[in-house]
């Protein structure tokens, strides 16, 4: 996939879907296009994995990352977890290479809108009253030279320590610019939870969520990943699978599977 191209992503996912008795299903239209959500029941029973990619039109790392997580490492896990997955959420935006939607909406800033964009309520109405083991939002900085995760935890444990040694073997990790707010360290963003506070008090505080911020309410343990728009796409992909292969691992023996 050099040129991002939608309809060729679409094909090779039924593929994966067809493969492994999962269902590629189309669940809203934005902008002309068909958006998807993808199902890959596990075991009965199975805990649920959802990853998400693709809000950011100008991102395409990550939905390419996904669709090569899904073609080379996927089969591994379906006998552990029951793994969902929306895997570009921005279709218009991933074909153009533009961060907002045909309207000009950044549709991660859109998650507490009582009337959101397509793309919004689909994930919303998708994801009601289902609970997460963990949720991996997987996003690009295209500033960025290096590699950061976001991690937020009421109580331990924490995945970042894990996940930034396995990133580093792809490519380099961020050590943050002068000004960043928060302010990046070996890869880790440092948002400390405010003594006392939940994520969700936390959210609630705020006009505005990102798709992270809705993921609190259904998720117990959320990361959103970035990686380098500035290094080349082959090492962003690689970086993309290795977040979500480390994810799934930690995932697994935190509930002891």
């Amino acid at each position: 996939m050099n040129k991002p191209d939608y309809d060729e992503l679409i094909e090779r996912l039924r593929g994966v879907a067809d493969d492994y008795g999962g269902q590629l299903t189309e669940q809203a239209e934005a902008d002309g296009y068909p958006l998807y959500h993808l199902d890959l029941p596990g075991p009965e029973g199975a805990p649920h994995f959802l990853l998400s990619a693709g809000i950011h039109g100008e991102e395409p790392g990550s939905t390419t990352g996904f669709l090569h997580w899904c073609e080379r490492d996927l089969a591994k896990w379906l006998h552990i977890f029951h793994i969902e997955a929306f895997p570009c959420l921005n279709p218009w935006g991933f074909e153009r290479g533009n961060r907002y939607d045909a309207s000009g909406r950044d549709l991660n800033r859109c998650f507490r809108e009582e009337t959101p964009p397509p793309a919004v309520r689909m994930v919303r109405e998708v994801t009601a009253g289902r609970r997460y083991a963990m949720a991996v939002d997987m996003h690009e900085d295209c500033d960025y030279y290096g590699f950061y995760v976001y991690e937020r935890l009421e109580h331990g444990p924490n995945v970042a320590p894990a996940l930034l040694q396995r990133i580093a073997l792809e490519g380099p990790l961020s050590y943050g610019e002068e000004g960043d707010d928060p302010p990046i360290e070996q890869g880790l963003v440092h948002m400390p939870l405010p003594p006392g506070k939940s994520l969700i008090a936390l959210a609630a505080g705020r006009p505005q969520w990102p798709l992270a911020f809705y993921l609190y309410h259904v998720a117990d343990h959320v990361i959103t990943v970035e990686t380098p728009g500035r290094q080349p796409l082959d090492v962003r992909v690689r970086m993309q699978r290795a977040a979500a292969e480390t994810a799934l691992h930690f995932t697994q023996r935190r509930l002891g599977l």
